[in-house]
């Protein structure tokens, strides 16, 4: 009897804790930023010519992730160099797991510039600079 009621209780708190969100909740999900998550490379990493740079990490956003880049550009952001990834999603995360050769540039340093917008249009953006070594 004392184990029935323990199974009983235990599923009633397990049902319990369960809930849907709310209207509220929703909305304001969906007003958040999404967020971008870099684990590489680190800023103001030294790379020289033919060295190879991993780029790792992941964008999310509480409700979906409509688009998302990953570019490198020189320091100022007025000339691109590569586009490393592009995509379009309905997820709520990505994660990205890519690479870039260092090769010859006008630049001392480059950044790795990551892009996300959700469904609203919410845009995200983070700049790693990188060093290139001759």
């Amino acid at each position: 009897m004392r184990r029935r009621i323990f199974y009983i209780s235990l599923l009633f708190g397990i049902l319990g804790a369960c809930r849907s969100k709310t209207n509220d909740e929703i909305k304001e999900a969906k007003e958040q930023q999404p967020s971008i998550a870099v684990a590489t490379p680190a800023a103001f990493t030294s790379y020289g010519l033919g060295d190879t740079v991993a780029i790792q990490g992941s964008f999310s956003d509480p409700v979906e992730i409509h688009s998302y880049s990953i570019q490198i550009w020189d320091q100022r952001g007025v000339n691109l160099i590569e586009e490393i990834i592009a995509g379009h999603e309905h997820n709520d995360m990505v994660a990205f797991d890519s690479f870039w050769r260092v090769r010859k540039t006008s630049f001392d340093t480059v950044m790795v510039v990551f892009r996300v917008d959700n469904h609203n249009r919410i845009q995200a953006e983070k700049r790693i600079p990188i060093q290139v070594i001759d």
